[in-house]
């Protein structure tokens, strides 16, 4: 990462959400959807401004709800997807794609607990484990929940990114 970058931070056209995409010399370019939870400036000296900026995905919101709930013959799947419309996400924000068929549980409960470790606790039991893809039509991250090793992509690497002023 050593070469140089330009990004463009886009204000948000619907409330919370907002975009990070990065152009680099070869002429490619990489969006990065997800919430802005913390800005910070770091340091301004006559030639840059450094800054601290951390994009999280639109599922950590979730952490912010602590609450009780009883769900009542509904599977995980189900349940899951209960919660993540409560939070306003839509159809096309998320995706099961799942190889197996999950049974109604008779009773399900959310004791004390966030939504999102509520969320992360039931898809643990099941063994459903969740990834994100960044969809540019969207324009915002799609929660790919799935249940099989085909899903899973391998080589993927989280990255630091260095916001520089040109």
């Amino acid at each position: 990462m050593l070469k140089t970058a330009t990004f463009t931070l886009q204000p948000p056209v619907s409330g919370i959400l907002a975009g990070l995409s990065s152009s680099h010399p070869d002429g490619g370019v990489k969006a990065v959807h997800g919430v802005i939870r913390h800005f910070k400036r770091l340091s301004t000296s006559v030639d840059e401004t450094r800054y601290r900026l951390e994009l999280v995905p639109r599922l950590q919101l979730l952490a912010q709800r602590e609450r009780c709930a009883i769900y009542q013959n509904q599977s995980v799947p189900e349940v899951v997807e209960q919660v993540l419309r409560a939070h306003d996400f839509e159809g096309a924000d998320f995706d099961f794609r799942l190889s197996q068929a999950y049974p109604a549980r008779e009773l399900v409960t959310q004791w004390r607990e966030s939504d999102l470790a509520f969320v992360r606790r039931l898809l643990a039991e099941v063994g459903i484990y969740y990834r994100f893809e960044m969809d540019s039509r969207l324009e915002r991250e799609v929660v790919i929940f799935s249940d099989s090793a085909e899903q899973y992509q391998f080589g993927v690497h989280t990255c630091r990114c260095i916001i520089r002023r040109a």
